[in-house]
């Protein structure tokens, strides 16, 4: 296998160790931590509890710009030499961790408080984390 497969390789098992883990964190904030009670839906929408809120869409919009500056730079079809795989890889690492930091927030919230609001937050970063896998251009 030759180094840029590694390397894509290496990023594959990266994202699924950090949604998977992810997953397991949300599992535990909810059964463990909040003891798995569903009762009536708490929805409290005070300035403290819409901080995590906010810090999510807050990254997500930086994500959103910073990706398309960083991907106008690169060119899709031709990720192929070490400076355009390294900036790639980096790329997807912030991308990953700004998505994670706000879901693992959300999900401290929701243990804490049980509002409703940051488990449905926190689910709704984790489909974004899982979706957002590494393209497979990398030959």
């Amino acid at each position: 296998m030759n180094d840029t497969k590694k390397r894509h390789q290496e990023l594959k098992i990266l994202h699924f160790s950090m949604y998977t883990g992810l997953l397991i964190l949300l599992l535990i904030f909810v059964f463990i931590f909040h003891d798995g009670h569903f009762g009536t839906p708490v929805l409290d929408l005070s300035p403290m509890t819409l901080i995590p809120i906010i810090i999510s869409v807050l990254c997500l919009g930086f994500i959103q710009t910073y990706s398309k500056k960083m991907q106008s730079r690169m060119t899709t079809t031709d990720i192929y030499n070490e400076e355009q795989i390294m900036q790639y890889r980096s790329l997807k690492i912030m991308q990953w961790a700004l998505i994670e930091g706000p879901a693992l927030i959300n999900g401290i919230f929701y243990s804490m408080f049980g509002n409703s609001i940051h488990l449905l937050a926190a689910l709704v970063l984790w489909v974004i984390l899982y979706l957002n896998k590494p393209m497979d251009v990398i030959h």
